[in-house]
């Protein structure tokens, strides 16, 4: 035998019978050929046995470490018991396991500060160029949560080979997040802060000296970011683009550029393309149409992810979502990158064009390819799937369809990887300022059914055929009535969504099963709720009565309401407590209230209880959000000039 071990060393050379032969082993493996044996001392963790005489095949799982002696003329194995004498892959050195202290430095004369978590900045008004925006800093805390759960988990997979994570931070403007993630993350190597503009730069490089950093713990750096990310192929363990706009340009060099295992971090505020304002530059920028209506968002969110699993699947890589969101006005995508080619075949299965009727929004769905295997499961090929899956006209109002997409089919987020999430944030909602927002976002996503793609919502449904609203317990209660084993659940995207895998045949006879209970008085003529009204009903009558009511807990709102500060900003400067403006009084309301229409008024007697449960938690929501940033609730405000009056 010819090779050697170090610790955190995998490469083995082999003299075989034919010929010298390079395995590449992961840590702790022990090998044998017919001819030669290797071992290393390691933990009973991963601790194997490879024998045959021309290839490598695992045989046996050991219990304990042990010396190996093959023979090679009985084709018998004996094993010796020895001491184990390098560290076990599950223990990390503990200085990874430690967060960085740093002193801040004293404010220049002519300099405002910022602080934000644990980092401090400072900016002047000559800092035009250096971009800020503090409605972004849910944005910051999110990140800040995903990437340290990461990072626990390369703790346990590299075990004692661990040696911190490098972060790419393409688009850092003033440094802000990149001075969080190194003073607030444990288990992080270096951090590039990197930004094309020269007075961005020169305030990254002030606000890590401002923080008692180093410039070789937080690295500024100038440079075009694609370039940047092509020059390092395979470097970055954590990569984070937040561009002012689309991320689509970054796109082609970040997953080239993240490790295989390694997180992408995205963020693209251009809504108004995601969102259908501008379908011919979704296409040129995404590759896919968008859709309006309510499923616009969710369905950005897919049509990036569709772009991301694109551009991988090129360098033979494919993603895996851990948590994709929208939030306020941009999407925030956390994805791992892989390398597989095989996995990078199936590319096709997990990407979808949408069929979607033009008169009551009911939608289908065509995969681009699709996955057959041979006897056994073996000898998968991958072939364009036949189609369309609809007819030219709408089954349930007969309009006709129009296509968008392609779009991701697939899971949005990693549930158990979420619900993690979920357990560090509570334990330390003191250090996220932005607790209950991320929380209400990442509890809703991870409630959602992750292999139904996009939904219907209840509230559009009942418009377009001019039917009383039920509310959500009743419309749920009938669907589970039915006794098909049906799913549903909510959307991170919208509080009335219908997500399930029901087909929308189910979902307009329930209605149409409604609307006799609640008969519509006027009906327009050839219009397409005539026509869905009019259909004959199934004979299963469902059963509207609610369930037991959800028990939220108190002070943890699922859908929370954005600040007054709200928006993407201005580009290059430091938007902070801009467009506060105080709420009206409720004497200043009245005389809106007063305008509704009987019509209105009649509808609100039937108001949906869950959507009172989730306006009564975003109140919640917008008066802790209020607070948080130091504007006083509007029903305090009302209080004082009460009082004030009456005194």
């Amino acid at each position: 035998m010819r090779g050697g071990w170090r610790s955190g060393v995998t490469s083995f050379c082999f003299s075989t019978n034919y010929r010298p032969v390079k395995y590449t082993l992961p840590f702790g493996y022990c090998a044998a050929t017919a001819t030669s044996a290797a071992c290393c001392d390691v933990s009973a963790i991963n601790c194997y046995v490879f024998t045959t005489n021309t290839t490598l095949r695992t045989i046996r799982r050991l219990s304990t470490p042990y010396r190996i002696a093959y023979y090679c003329t009985t084709g018998n194995y004996t094993t010796t018991p020895m001491e184990a004498t390098t560290t076990p892959p599950s223990e990390v050195n503990p200085r990874w396991l430690q967060k960085p202290t740093s002193t801040i430095q004293e404010t220049p004369e002519g300099f405002t500060t910022l602080t934000e978590g644990k980092a401090t900045v400072i900016f002047s008004k000559k800092d035009e160029g250096a971009f800020y925006n503090e409605a972004q800093e849910a944005n910051r805390d999110l990140s800040l949560l995903i990437i340290q759960q990461v990072i626990n988990q390369l703790m346990e997979q590299r075990g004692a080979a661990f040696d911190g994570v490098t972060i790419f931070e393409g688009l850092s403007a003033s440094g802000l997040r990149a001075i969080r993630y190194w003073k607030e993350l444990y288990g992080v190597k270096r951090v590039i802060a990197n930004d094309l503009e020269d007075i961005a730069v020169g305030v990254i490089k002030r606000n890590v000296e401002h923080n008692g950093l180093s410039t070789e713990e937080v690295v500024p750096n100038q440079g075009d970011a694609s370039l940047v990310m092509y020059n390092n192929k395979e470097k970055y363990d954590i990569i984070d683009l937040d561009p002012y706009g689309s991320v689509a340009g970054f796109v082609d060099a970040a997953v080239q550029s993240v490790a295989s295992g390694g997180l992408l971090c995205v963020t693209s505020t251009d809504m108004q393309v995601l969102c259908g304002n501008y379908p011919e530059t979704c296409f040129y920028k995404y590759g896919g149409f968008p859709l309006r209506g309510k499923v616009t968002h969710e369905h950005a969110v897919r049509l990036v992810l569709a772009t991301l699993e694109r551009s991988a699947s090129r360098y033979k890589r494919y993603i895996v979502p851990v948590a994709c969101l929208m939030i306020d006005f941009y999407v925030r995508l956390y994805v791992r990158v892989y390398s597989s080619a095989e996995v990078a075949k199936a590319s096709c299965t997990k990407l979808s064009t949408v069929y979607e009727c033009t008169g009551c929004s009911t939608h289908f769905f065509q995969p681009l390819g699709v996955k057959t295997t041979g006897r056994g499961g073996q000898g998968a090929k991958f072939s364009a799937s036949t189609g369309p899956p609809v007819s030219p006209q709408c089954p349930e109002c007969n309009r006709p369809f129009k296509v968008a997409g392609p779009i991701w089919n697939k899971e949005l987020c990693d549930t158990e990887f979420v619900k993690k999430a979920l357990e560090h944030l509570d334990k330390n909602k003191d250090s996220y300022r932005t607790f209950k927002k991320i929380n209400g976002h990442l509890s809703l996503v991870s409630q959602e059914l992750q292999d139904v793609p996009l939904f219907y919502d209840l509230s559009s449904m009942c418009k377009l055929l001019h039917v009383q609203q039920p509310s959500m317990r009743e419309f749920h209660a009938g669907l589970e009535s039915l006794a098909k084993g049906y799913r549903h659940s909510v959307s991170h995207t919208d509080a009335k969504a219908i997500k399930t895998d029901a087909p929308a045949s189910v979902l307009w006879d329930l209605l149409r099963s409604w609307n006799n209970l609640h008969p519509v008085k006027r009906i327009a003529p050839n219009s397409a709720a005539e026509v869905i009204l009019t259909k004959p009903l199934s004979s299963v009558v469902p059963d509207f009565t609610p369930g037991q009511k959800i028990v939220k807990e108190a002070g943890k709102p699922r859908f929370y309401l954005n600040p007054p500060n709200w928006g993407p900003g201005k580009r290059g400067t430091f938007n902070i407590n801009k467009r506060k403006t105080p709420e009206p009084d409720a004497d200043q309301q009245q005389p809106q209230q007063q305008q509704h229409s009987a019509t209105a008024e009649e509808s609100d007697k039937h108001k949906p209880q869950q959507e009172e449960e989730e306006e009564q938690a975003a109140k919640e929501g917008e008066g802790a959000a209020a607070a948080e940033r130091g504007v006083q609730p509007p029903e305090t405000k009302r209080s004082r000039t009460e009082q004030s009056a009456a005194s």
